[in-house]
This record gives C-alpha cells, structure tokens and sequence, in this order.
C-alpha cells in the first residue's frame, strides 16, 4: 500500500487442545503481528469431563516416574 510493505502468513492448527505455551511464542515475538483465534466452544459438562481425564492422566503418570524413580535408586 502506497510506500508500505507487509507480508501475510497464514497458520491453520486443526487441534482438539493446544498448549499455551504456542500463544505465548507467538505473542513474544518481536515484530508486529496479528493474531486471530477461533475457537469452539465446549459444553460445560465436556469441559469437567476433559479436565478431570487430564488430571487422571496427569497423576498417573506422576506416580509412574515416581515408581521408576525408586527403581532406579533414587530417593523420594
């Protein structure tokens, strides 16, 4: 436009969950840059569903690296 330059880039992420930590690279980065989401929203009772499967999860692995962790020798 007129004496300005700019280049678009479009990035299209087809993911059930994404890490937070990809929004805040994106926000970090040091030019300037829009950044556009849509998101879809979950039902309420889906969204509990999801958290609690994610916690499960979380601790099972948790007590997993623990029990490795004694195997190994380590300490708790």
């Amino acid at each position: 436009m007129g004496a300005k330059f700019g280049a678009v880039s479009f990035l299209n992420i087809l993911a059930p969950e994404l890490n937070d930590r990809l929004l805040a690279d994106l926000l970090d980065m040091d030019s300037s840059l829009v950044v556009s989401m849509h998101v879809k929203a979950l039902d309420q009772l889906n969204a509990i569903k999801t958290v609690k499967r994610k916690l499960t999860e979380l601790n099972a692995t948790k007590i997993q690296e623990q029990k490795k962790a004694v195997r190994s020798g380590y300490d708790m």
